[in-house]
């Protein structure tokens, strides 16, 4: 780990599969390989490329400008954005400590609550992610299953509607 006293820790860029939660159904071979890297970086940056451009064509609808300089964005537009980001982010990991499940857990059951799904395939989705981070050692099936509460998810969050762009004043009700 230490290559001289004078020298920072490295990190080694490729890691077990076997550490982590996701994606414990692949064989190690296909879990270290460059191309799933690839292919999961391509889907990563597809995925915030398409949901950039369906954020960039609600703002221009509601304000008729691509760019929203000078107005307020609405909180939940903010926090919808930032938390569907992060979410992406973790879709399409590679690997995923049960430390990084506490980046998300509170988004998404708001990310769910925001989509049109049923509120008991919300729930069923909310428990298959905690099944997935409860098995430990990680298991192929506990794997397959956080997979798939995340891309159901994922597609859940695709067909759901922007939020308001710009932050209306409420009306006070006299």
């Amino acid at each position: 780990m230490f290559a001289s006293s004078n020298s920072a820790p490295t990190c080694p860029t490729v890691f077990s599969k076997f550490q982590f939660y996701l994606l414990q159904f692949l064989p190690e071979d296909i879990f270290v390989a460059k191309p799933l890297s690839l292919i999961l970086l391509s889907l990563h940056l597809g995925a915030l490329a398409l949901f950039a451009l369906k954020w960039i064509k609600a703002c221009k609808k509601e304000t008729g400008k691509i760019i929203f300089l000078g107005n307020k964005l609405s909180p939940i537009y903010v926090v919808q954005t930032l938390f569907i980001s992060n979410f992406i982010g973790v879709v399409f990991a590679r690997t995923l400590h049960y430390q990084f499940y506490s980046w998300y857990f509170h988004a998404l059951p708001v990310l769910l609550w925001l989509t049109r799904l049923p509120i008991a395939m919300k729930v069923v989705l909310i428990f298959m992610v905690e099944y997935g981070f409860n098995v430990f050692p990680a298991t192929p099936f506990s794997s397959a299953v956080l997979q798939i509460a995340h891309v159901s998810s994922i597609i859940a969050i695709w067909r759901t509607d922007v939020p308001a762009v710009i932050q209306t004043p409420c009306l006070k009700q006299l």
